[in-house]
């Protein structure tokens, strides 16, 4: 959020990459990514333009601030860490096991079979077959695809219905949003900017006094009700 940014960056990077070393049993790949993200943040400026201070602004005075602009290294070595996990990944499927076997792709669908109606489908050797292929296809592309404006939102649709596959069927914890939300660094990087230039032109964006009013009158009352009625029922009920 932009508050005290490189000290919160580097403590939760200490934190997060201790206990993810600390435990074997639950060690992941995924998480050794955010580890490296962490680290690479630490020494970029990502705090410049739209953290909380530089979002309340937007929305009291209703338009975007000149923002202030940071290395274009800072973007294209977050593009490459992505680019990287993508590429990679798809060469390590290159081997006779995922290859000729459909391993361990094939075991992992078994895990669904009792899925109704799609159960018996993903249970077949020829599905297992399919899914490895078309995830090394993902893997080994949509690195390039994300690089080049024109062929961009098919990549990035390929990569939320990959992802979102793979969140519904296999046990692989955030890394799907992770890379969902990551992917959107190969867009341009004003989109947010863009975004809520487009918003605000089709007037979909609530009236900026309305917000305030509920931010600072309205919502700590509600907020107050609903944690004495939690304290309330867990203190006596």
């Amino acid at each position: 959020m932009g508050i005290f940014y490189r000290i919160s960056v580097f403590c939760f990077f200490l934190i997060f990459t201790y206990v993810n070393l600390l435990e074997v049993a639950v060690y992941l790949n995924h998480y050794y990514l955010v580890c490296l993200l962490l680290f690479i943040l630490i020494w970029i400026p990502a705090d410049r333009a739209l953290n909380i201070f530089h979002i309340f602004r937007i929305f009291k005075s209703g338009s975007i601030e000149e923002i202030d602009p940071i290395p274009q290294w800072s973007l294209y070595i977050l593009r490459f860490q992505i680019g990287a996990v993508y590429f990679f990944g798809g060469i390590g499927k290159l081997v006779p096991d995922w290859l000729f076997d459909a391993q361990p792709v094939r075991i992992w669908l078994l895990r669904n079979s009792d899925i109704p109606l799609f159960g018996p489908i993903l249970s077949m050797s020829a599905t297992g077959y399919f899914f490895s292929y078309a995830g090394l296809m993902f893997d080994l592309s949509v690195p390039f695809l994300l690089l080049f404006r024109k062929t961009r939102m098919l990549g990035y649709s390929l990569v939320v219905i990959f992802h979102f596959l793979t969140w519904k069927l296999f046990p692989i914890g955030m890394f799907p949003w992770v890379m969902i939300l990551n992917a959107t660094l190969f867009f341009s990087p004003t989109w947010p900017v863009d975004l809520f230039q487009f918003l605000k032109s089709k007037s979909m964006l609530p009236d900026r006094e309305n917000i305030f009013h509920f931010l600072w009158t309205r919502f700590p009352i509600h907020f107050k009700k609903s944690v004495l009625a939690f304290i309330e029922s867990y203190l006596f009920f």
